[in-house]
């Protein structure tokens, strides 16, 4: 190996590497870069100024409001969009909305939710009642980040008897504390596979109807105002990298890379010698591997976007591509062609081999996330 090319060989690892450090300078930022909701109810003041705001009271004196609170014991994702949630939930009712028929919360997400009554205690005027639930929560979250993406589970909190008047406010002065970034509402030990606790808090949510349910007059067709408590999860990082991006990068880029290396045709190296039949085998065992991979995630991720994970899928199938491409080269060009490119078994194409999947994941890495924390 002539100096110039050791040159050269030292240029394009110190390419790679500054890329792939930069790639990384944004992976890092981009997922500690959360931001609090700015919706979000953290004190009386402003639970008042939203109700002023969007049902004034000398608008609907009717209204009937219901401090509702809830706590999270466990949380698990069943699927891409289904999560089985367990906790309680409770509410107090003062003596001008006592006499309401159906007290209670339902679920607007929930599917196959089981609420059964556990505690109920008068003191004073107010009639406070406990009730444990239990069952899966259907919702659609976006996962055009994955594997680096923060999920929000919202959990939407309507009266049973929906056609009253009767509005859920969050019942804050049961929790320690409720600014911004609190963690409050849910278990101090609760296990979240693959995910950390960013904060949680109340909102509203305005939902739109395009039916009145058969109910004439009906007064929430033009939107209402639902009670949701959501969960702010940040998605592992650490996790994501060793789960995803390290097989990715070792099993086919390393991989095809050190197939390049020995991919030469000098008859006096028998050992390092080089089979076009056998790289084709490992190319096409690599790509198996890929697509069987790029597939389960498909079904295991439901996304009607394209994920960041599937760039660097993408990045993959190039590259090895790019690999047998090179070996076509060397094979029918390497011993006749003496020009810089095609001669010396290659060696341009192999120098330019990391340089060039680097910048892949770089480029791609920095439409995905730049400019957004």
């Amino acid at each position: 190996m002539t100096h110039k090319t050791q040159l050269l060989w030292i240029v394009s690892l110190a390419i790679s590497l500054l890329l792939l450090l930069f790639t990384g300078v944004i992976i890092y930022k981009f997922s500690n870069s959360y931001h609090p909701d700015q919706n979000q109810i953290t004190n009386e003041q402003e639970l008042t100024a939203y109700l002023n705001k969007n049902w004034p009271k000398e608008d609907h004196p009717e209204n009937q409001l219901i401090p509702t609170g809830i706590f999270i014991q466990s949380l698990n994702f069943l699927s891409s969009n289904n999560v089985y949630l367990t906790g309680f939930v409770w509410q107090k009712y003062n003596k001008e909305n006592i006499n309401i028929d159906k007290k209670g919360v339902e679920f607007s997400e929930g599917a196959d939710v089981k609420i059964t009554e556990s505690y109920r205690k008068v003191e004073g005027d107010i009639l406070t009642i406990v009730w444990y639930f239990e069952g899966q929560f259907s919702q659609s979250f976006d996962y055009s980040d994955f594997p680096l993406d923060n999920k929000v589970v919202e959990i939407r909190m309507c009266p049973i008897e929906f056609d009253k008047d009767i509005v859920f406010i969050p019942d804050l002065n049961s929790y320690d504390s409720t600014i911004k970034t609190d963690k409050f509402g849910v278990e101090p030990e609760i296990v979240l596979a693959g995910f950390s606790l960013l904060e949680t808090f109340f909102s509203f949510k305005k939902i739109h109807y395009d039916t009145n349910f058969g109910i004439k007059d009906y007064k929430r067709k033009e939107g209402f105002h639902e009670l949701t408590y959501n969960i702010s999860l940040k998605r592992e990082v650490i996790n994501s990298a060793i789960i995803y991006f390290l097989p990715l990068w070792t099993v086919v880029t390393l991989m095809l890379f050190g197939v390049l290396l020995i991919t030469v045709r000098d008859e006096d190296l028998p050992f390092f010698g080089y089979s076009l039949m056998n790289l084709l085998a490992l190319a096409s065992f690599l790509l198996f591997i890929i697509v069987l991979s790029h597939s389960q995630l498909r079904t295991q991720v439901i996304s009607q976007h394209i994920m960041y994970l599937e760039r660097i899928y993408i990045i993959s199938y190039v590259a090895i591509v790019y690999a047998i491409l090179i070996a076509f080269v060397v094979d029918n060009n390497s011993r006749k062609n003496k020009g810089e490119l095609l001669g010396h078994d290659g060696i341009w194409a192999k120098i330019t081999y990391l340089p060039f999947v680097s910048f892949a994941m770089f480029l791609s890495t920095y439409l995905s996330f730049m400019g957004r924390w």
